[in-house]
């Protein structure tokens, strides 16, 4: 929604506007009470500002519980069993939660990086990529890799160097 909201370059009030006309059913019969509720609180005349609504929509419908919640699911995530691209949609919605973990670019990678399985984590280390998006399509492109040539690291392990 507010994405959308950003394209159309809404102001804050407009933001408001649209955002509680989608809303349907339940969540729209408690945002009809919750208005009635904020316009006696700050004013009939002062308009309620998106940032408000954000507040009070996620404090009934998103508590901080869960938030918290979501915020250590991050901090706890691995690739595990999860494909890199399963494991990557994971990352980005989940890191939201916590954008205090990855407050730049570089930590952002580490952390990713740090999360992948123990076949494709040293190998991105070594590639040396320098954004998430690349990191994210090299690791991508090693699992295919590994997807197409089986071999285990035993079978790795075995092969004798070559000799000139």
């Amino acid at each position: 929604m507010e994405k959308l909201l950003r394209a159309l370059e809404c102001t804050d009030a407009q933001k408001v506007v649209y955002a509680t006309f989608a809303l349907q059913d339940s969540i729209e019969r408690w945002w009809s009470g919750t208005e009635q509720l904020l316009r006696m609180e700050l004013g009939r005349n002062t308009p309620i500002t998106w940032k408000k609504f954000k507040e009070v929509f996620n404090g009934t419908y998103f508590p901080d519980i869960v938030r918290d919640q979501k915020a250590r699911e991050f901090f706890d995530l691995v690739q595990g069993t999860m494909t890199v691209e399963e494991y990557a949609a994971k990352f980005v919605k989940l890191s939201r939660f916590a954008p205090y973990l990855i407050p730049n670019e570089p930590k952002k990678i580490c952390k990713f990086q740090k999360g992948l399985n123990d076949r494709i984590h040293p190998l991105i280390i070594a590639s040396g990529v320098g954004t998430f998006i690349e990191t994210m399509k090299r690791a991508i492109s090693l699992e295919e890799d590994f997807k197409c040539n089986p071999g285990s690291k035993e079978d790795e392990k075995k092969q004798e160097p070559f000799n000139y």
